[in-house]
C-alpha cells in the first residue's frame, strides 16, 4: 500500500504536468495567431491571385536596370545573369541562341508559372 507522502506526490507531479501542457497549448495558440496555414487538403482550393498582383504591383516600383558586378571571388570565368520578376520569352530566346552559338553551358531556373506558359522554351534547355 501508499503511503500518503507518495500519494502527495504522484498528485502533485500529475498537477504539475497538467500546467505544463496548459502553458504550452496557450503558448503554441498565442506564437501562431495571426499566421495563415494552409492544410494538404486545401491545396488544390488556393488562390494565390493577391499574392502575384501584389508582387508584380512591388516588382514594377523597383529599379529595373541592369546592375554589373565586376568582382567575383573565383578564377573560373563565368557569367551569372539573373532576372528581377518575370523574365520574357523573346529575351529568353535570344540568351538561349547566344548560348548555343558561343557554346556556354548555363543553368536555368523558372517558376512554375513560367514552365507552364512557356512549354517550348522549358524543351529547349532541358
Amino acid at each position: 500500500m501508499m503511503s500518503v507522502g507518495t500519494k502527495k506526490a504522484i498528485f502533485l507531479t500529475i498537477c504539475i504536468l497538467l500546467i505544463l501542457a496548459l502553458l504550452v497549448g496557450v503558448v503554441v495558440t498565442f506564437l501562431s495567431r495571426g499566421r495563415r496555414t494552409i492544410s494538404v487538403d486545401d491545396i488544390g482550393k488556393y488562390d494565390a491571385t493577391k499574392e502575384i498582383e501584389e508582387a508584380l504591383e512591388n516588382l514594377s516600383k523597383e529599379d529595373t536596370r541592369a546592375k554589373v558586378l565586376r568582382k567575383v571571388n573565383t578564377k573560373a570565368k563565368v557569367v551569372a545573369l539573373t532576372f528581377q520578376g518575370l523574365s520574357d520569352s523573346v529575351t529568353n530566346e535570344k540568351i538561349l541562341e547566344l548560348l548555343i552559338r558561343y557554346k556556354y553551358k548555363a543553368n536555368f531556373f523558372h517558376s512554375g508559372n513560367s514552365c507552364s506558359r512557356e512549354l517550348r522554351f522549358r524543351k529547349e534547355i532541358t
